[in-house]
């Protein structure tokens, strides 16, 4: 079975984590509930000062944001990625100023291994990828803008439906929205997003675009199995929008990958 990112480097998250890093701030009341009976994979997550939310998403996603400079996760059972085991979380922090990329980090490992016990160890394999070029050398297309605006900022929400522009972006979130077969992402980095995707691609991403930094995008395609637009027909492939909208193409070939494989994984309790 296809999974998501890992960490790069052998890792055991069943010591505590966050106690390596004095300063970092710690979640200090976390419930963590499977999500509802026929909730659809919705990747919608938010950090706010003091607060963390995540909603809707199988435990590999959430691995992917403990650990964003890794690659795939493999291993364990079914439910860690069945878009059927969803989990919502809610956590709370004292927070006196903007938490970094890095604390959040930290964070989110503690919680993997004190509320999933979480272990992992590595492997590299040969593996079918994708490699992400861009179309033009040096260009991207109009759904791909650089993001001015950090998320730790009252960034205001508003109604996106094409391409962003400096005075219409999307709201710091990563979500589908079915609808209007949108992919909303607000100040992004480059790599969350190719590795968001990976699902569906069926195929681990390579990027050899040379982007670097965050990105406000909204990308319009039919994801299967969750776009409930009348007009799905019209929605491009998820392939063709990565050309079309950014400016991006897609080449099969196979390259030798690390992979973090998971030795031990738990279902919380209820909390």
């Amino acid at each position: 079975m296809r999974r998501l990112l890992a960490t790069a480097s052998l890792v055991s998250i069943a010591v505590s984590v966050v106690g390596a890093f004095p300063q970092t701030p710690a979640f200090e009341v976390i419930s963590v509930k499977a999500s509802p009976a026929g909730t659809r994979l919705y990747m919608r997550r938010e950090w706010t000062p003091g607060r963390f939310s995540d909603r809707g998403l199988p435990l590999v996603n959430i691995i992917g944001q403990a650990f964003p400079s890794t690659v795939r996760i493999d291993g364990g059972p079914d439910w860690v990625s069945s878009p059927q085991t969803l989990w919502d979380i809610e956590a709370t922090f004292h927070a006196e100023r903007d938490t970094t990329a890095d604390e959040k980090r930290v964070m989110l490992q503690g919680l993997l291994a004190s509320q999933f016990k979480l272990r992992l160890r590595t492997e590299v394999r040969e593996t079918m990828v994708y490699v992400v070029t861009r179309v033009r050398p040096g260009a991207v297309g109009p759904s791909l803008l650089k993001s001015t605006s950090r998320c730790t900022s009252s960034r205001r929400t508003v109604r996106v439906d094409s391409p962003p522009t400096d005075d219409r972006r999307p709201p710091c979130v990563f979500t589908y929205d079915p609808p209007r077969d949108l992919l909303l992402a607000g100040d992004v980095s480059f790599s969350r997003f190719l590795r968001n995707l990976e699902p569906e691609l069926g195929r681990p991403l390579v990027d050899r675009t040379g982007l670097s930094g965050n990105f406000d995008i909204v990308l319009r395609y039919a994801q299967e199995g969750l776009s409930t637009s009348p007009t799905v027909d019209a929605a491009p492939s998820l392939v063709a929008a990565f050309r079309e909208q950014l400016g991006l193409k897609l080449e099969a070939t196979r390259a030798p990958l690390e992979y973090s494989v998971i030795d031990r994984v738990e279902k919380p309790g209820a909390n």
